[in-house]
């Protein structure tokens, strides 16, 4: 969901909230919802009306050309509302200190978000499994996936596992695609009955981002036949999987990833579909030489 439903979200709950009161029932609440709606739609509401608050200097930072004015934006963003969690983290990334000093600031920054949905009455224990659901959780939950991500790029990978198992807990329908990094982290690390319940967990569904880390898997632990029957099923869902072994073979897929040019394109059981599965373990594609190796023969079969 992009930020400017989130922004739509906010008004209706605004517009909801100085319109009814404790005794207001839910069909009245209902009522207010599609009167809002139309409004909309007709209008009479303009979400962007009005001076320019927080999370306008926000958007207004991701379409900045320079880093300078990428970062005025952002502190504006939190002088109009220290609280603003998503403009704090990217005031964290954009300062691209080393990973360490990073993820202590993630880490801090994860406990002010929490405290502050504490205060709107939101608790992990009271509301786990339908974060993001709920609007307030979502820069906390976007602090928490770039928090993974930190913990991946420093070679933690078993506390990024832990990090990614309790993000599916706070949000069951995984909304971020979590699992994905999930995947691939139980892959690199050659666990391959977590990586079962995972797949399982989610229907089972055969696509590219539970496929290929199963059959790396599979290849980790030696298991050829099981991870070769992985590989075939991936290429019936992906019919750029030949294509993906030919690339990373010839150290091509490195630069096409490189540029993130690819993400404009991206489509479900293609090229870009494995390139995005992939993003954010480049490092250990090298690593995984011998499989590149063996996984291209048996694809080319």
């Amino acid at each position: 969901m992009s930020r400017e439903t989130e922004k739509i979200i906010k008004a209706m709950n605004k517009y909801i909230d100085e319109n009814s009161d404790e005794s207001t029932s839910q069909a009245d609440i209902d009522r207010l919802m599609q009167t809002f709606t139309q409004m909309l739609n007709s209008g009479k509401i303009d979400v962007n009306d009005g001076p320019m608050d927080s999370d306008d200097y926000l958007d207004a930072a991701y379409s900045s050309s320079s880093v300078k004015e990428f970062t005025d934006n952002i502190k504006m963003a939190l002088k109009l509302n220290p609280d603003n969690i998503d403009a704090e983290m990217e005031l964290i990334n954009v300062k691209n200190e080393n990973m360490t000093t990073t993820l202590n600031k993630l880490e801090k920054l994860i406990k002010k978000a929490e405290g502050i949905l504490e205060k709107d009455g939101i608790t992990v224990e009271g509301d786990k499994g339908d974060f993001w659901g709920i609007i307030e959780t979502r820069p906390y939950m976007r602090v928490r996936y770039t928090y993974l991500h930190g913990l991946i790029h420093a070679n933690m990978l078993r506390p990024a596992i832990a990090e990614a198992e309790y993000l599916l807990e706070l949000c069951e329908s995984d909304n971020l695609g979590v699992r994905y990094t999930l995947m691939m982290l139980y892959a690199v690390t050659g666990n391959v009955d977590e990586a079962l319940k995972l797949h399982k967990k989610f229907n089972s569904r055969e696509e590219s981002g539970m496929l290929l880390p199963l059959a790396i898997a599979y290849f980790c632990n030696r298991d050829l036949n099981k991870s070769r029957s992985y590989l075939k099923r991936l290429k019936k869902v992906n019919a750029d999987t030949l294509k993906f072994f030919e690339m990373w073979r010839r150290r091509e897929i490195y630069r096409y990833m490189e540029d993130g040019a690819y993400l404009e394109g991206y489509r479900m059981g293609t090229l870009e579909d494995l390139c995005t599965n992939f993003d954010a373990f480049v490092k250990y594609m090298p690593v995984l030489g011998s499989f590149v190796d063996w996984g291209y023969e048996q694809v080319k079969r």
